[in-house]
């Protein structure tokens, strides 16, 4: 706008200058949707690098981002300005993976913009309605690996009693059906999981070994992230960590039993938060049980999302190291 002004203002002055300024309107309404695209197309992959879910976007107008979501799929009321078409829901395919973006009015007429990967959008979902609310029901069943709320009812004894040997592989528990997502701390996702784990364990001693083991590297991962967020001291780490060791003493040291609880404890994180994937816990691992320079992380405590922004950036030096 403070372009157009200056062109304008010496305009008046250099009348054969409305060429450029007329000219200089034209392009701007011509290529105002393919501007907006860039905008929003920009911040979404920089939430997807950041591991962000979501993001405020005071400098997107919401109707821009509206009909950008309608020009990707997205269906408005019939209503006119019906609150309805305040939150808009698209997916996108981006580098062969699938992402559910959600549009919704911010503020005044800011956007709140949230990227999920499909997957994740719909575990979230399911851990909100249940999976047997109806919405999920189609000709065909989910397989019960798929549906995280198949043992949502039973009890801790009926759980505990399942004979795990003759379940279909299919059907057969994994910790992300075991835990159930109950704490909803301020200090976010790492200290969820680990309050979740300590109220599961605590009546489920008795559980099949490759849930236990499971439940140990979900454990270790848990505090090895309150540590880098400053909220617990090392020692808890370490204590954790011999009792991880013990586990894997007594259960199956075999590498296919040892990496099958690593992916199920992977699992349950993610479906906790996208913040972190697997080479940012691997990380983090490495950053605690080495006494990685302090500076890194800083002191006191920090916010989950600013520890992520330091664990994506410095898991790739890790990773190639």
């Amino acid at each position: 706008m403070l372009t157009i002004i200056v062109l304008v203002v010496i305009s008046f002055f250099f009348p054969p200058f409305w060429f450029v300024t007329v000219g200089y309107i034209i392009y701007l309404v011509m290529t105002k949707d393919k501007r907006r695209d860039k905008i929003i197309m920009s911040e979404i992959l920089k939430s997807i690098a950041l591991k962000r879910e979501e993001v405020e976007c005071d400098f997107l107008y919401f109707d821009s981002a509206k009909n950008f979501a309608v020009q990707h799929g997205a269906t408005l009321s019939k209503f006119k300005n019906d609150p309805e078409d305040d939150t808009l829901i698209i997916e996108l395919e981006i580098g062969y993976e699938d992402y559910q973006i959600t549009f919704q009015r911010f503020g005044k007429d800011g956007t709140l913009l949230t990227v999920l990967t499909t997957k994740e959008a719909n575990r979230k979902l399911k851990r909100i309605l249940g999976s047997n609310h109806p919405i999920f029901n189609d000709d065909k069943p989910l397989r019960a690996s798929e549906d995280l709320g198949i043992y949502a009812n039973m009890t801790d004894e009926e759980l505990l009693n399942l004979d795990l040997d003759n379940l279909p592989d299919e059907e057969k528990l994994t910790l992300i059906t075991c835990v159930q997502p109950t704490e909803n701390s301020e200090h976010g996702a790492f200290v969820n999981i680990n309050n979740d784990l300590a109220r599961f364990i605590e009546s489920n001693e008795g559980c099949d070994d490759l849930i236990k083991m499971s439940y140990a590297y979900a454990r270790r991962f848990a505090v090895a992230g309150m540590c880098l967020q400053g909220l617990v001291k090392v020692d808890l780490y370490n204590h954790v960590l011999s009792v991880f060791k013990s586990l894997q003493l007594t259960t199956d040291p075999d590498i296919e039993f040892q990496e099958n609880a690593f992916s199920q404890a992977v699992d349950l994180v993610e479906s906790y938060t996208s913040l972190f994937d697997k080479n940012a816990i691997k990380y983090m691992i490495h950053a605690v049980e080495n006494d990685v320079d302090g500076s890194t992380f800083g002191e006191g405590e920090h916010d989950i999302n600013v520890l992520a922004l330091t664990v994506n950036h410095m898991k790739w030096q890790f990773i190639t190291t």
